[in-house]
């Protein structure tokens, strides 16, 4: 393991309507990654749909979905923004998904000593704050580009986050109980929150 890293955060953009209250997914359509936000986009009501981020423009513009659970960066990165009105924020994002750079262990012990320094030199914390600078930038870049297009950026009503925040929870609570005994799932969650100082 030579580093660990997270994209921004992540939102739920659509083209149909403004999410006043939690009813208002019902009948939504939306992409989502997998795993986590496939489940929690469910439990708010929208329908969940797999597909890669590369098929994300022909689905939306095609009518074939309403939406994408999705960075500020994808929507510019994609060519979303023409079929994007309303993207939808909550405080630390609706999920961040965590990267990785690893290297095959045997190859690091064929590598010379110095090469081994050089690449920890570049790696753990410097590694993961120059790729955090570089989203962060995307990020603000694609920001500007979302207000130029006219999408709406808004932040979850009090309702739709107390509804999010729910299903959070019985989400980490299902998962952290699918551990058993050999990992205290809540015990990680509650030191990644201290570490990132982002709550639920």
């Amino acid at each position: 393991m030579l580093s660990l890293f997270v994209h921004g955060p992540g939102l739920l953009h659509n083209n149909v309507r403004r999410i006043e209250t939690p009813e208002d997914f019902s009948g939504l359509k939306m992409r989502v990654p997998g795993g986590y936000i496939a489940e929690f986009v469910e439990d708010l009501g929208a329908t969940p749909l797999f597909m890669s981020s590369t098929e994300v423009y022909e689905k939306l513009s095609r009518g074939v979905i309403d939406g994408a659970a999705f960075t500020y960066e994808a929507l510019t990165a994609f060519n979303l923004t023409d079929d994007i009105k309303y993207s939808m924020t909550v405080p630390g994002g609706i999920y961040n998904t965590s990267w990785f750079l690893v290297m095959n262990e045997k190859k690091w012990d064929g590598i010379s000593a110095e090469d081994q320094a050089a690449i920890d030199a570049i790696s753990g914390v410097a590694f993961a704050e120059r790729v955090g600078a570089a989203w962060d930038a995307a990020d603000a870049a694609a920001v500007v580009a979302i207000e130029e297009a006219g999408i709406e950026v808004y932040a979850a009503p009090a309702a739709v986050l107390d509804a999010a925040r729910a299903s959070a929870t019985t989400l980490e609570t299902t998962w952290a109980e699918s551990l058993g005994s050999e990992f205290d799932g809540r015990a990680a969650l509650a030191r990644l929150r201290e570490i990132s100082g982002v709550a639920q």
